[in-house]
């Protein structure tokens, strides 16, 4: 596949905001790269976002299987595409498996909850037998507390911890509901400048990893 990088966002647990990352980050990376998101999760959320770009970029896939999703990866032709995002189901099935090992770095949204942090080390531990490189990300996040230091401080012992956090923040909601990106909704609010960070931190990591 060339220079291409692939993300995958995965997490055993629904609500955690995988979908709404993916599509935003896709949607922001679109600015300047080519980007193709791949939806393996049978809700289609990334798709029914897309419907309503009249056309725009990014492009969605819809994938309905492992076969599928390893067919599409492997019949992209050289240099088409500079970012592959591909948002997973939000459960423990063999399409995540496969989406974490076709990718250069895995994302694992987790909201600042008991329920998250019990749920995300699975996703983890499917990462590490495939000895693929991951992150936590920490989404949703309260303007006020220390829930997201405990969660950050609960997950590292599991594994990375990306450090910019996703606050939770309206636009999220709207911007899908308006079938934009919240960096395209609300370009320079809260939720816009989080997730430019984040997009920034994402390709330093990419930049510096090492596979083997």
């Amino acid at each position: 596949m060339n220079a291409v990088k692939v993300i995958t966002l995965a997490a055993q647990k629904g609500g955690c905001g995988k979908s709404a990352l993916a599509i935003s980050c896709a949607a922001l990376a679109a600015n300047n790269s080519r980007v193709l998101v791949l939806d393996l999760d049978p809700q289609g959320t990334a798709r029914q976002w897309q419907s309503g770009r009249n056309g725009g970029p990014p492009e969605v896939r819809a994938i309905r299987n492992v076969a599928e999703l390893e067919s599409t990866l492997t019949a992209l032709p050289a240099n088409a595409f500079d970012f592959v995002f591909i948002d997973t189901p939000g459960r423990d099935e063999p399409s995540e498996a496969a989406a974490i090992r076709a990718a250069d770095l895995t994302l694992i949204p987790c909201r600042p909850t008991m329920a998250d942090v019990r749920a995300m080390p699975a996703t983890a531990a499917v990462a590490k037998r495939l000895k693929r490189h991951y992150a936590f990300v920490l989404t949703q996040v309260p303007t006020r507390g220390t829930r997201a230091d405990e969660t950050a401080a609960a997950l590292a012992e599991v594994g990375e911890v990306a450090p910019i956090r996703i606050g939770q923040r309206i636009a999220w909601q709207d911007s899908y509901a308006a079938s934009q990106g919240v960096s395209e909704y609300e370009p320079h609010g809260p939720a816009a400048r989080e997730l430019g960070a984040l997009w920034r931190w994402l390709n330093a990591r990419l930049k510096g990893l090492k596979h083997g």
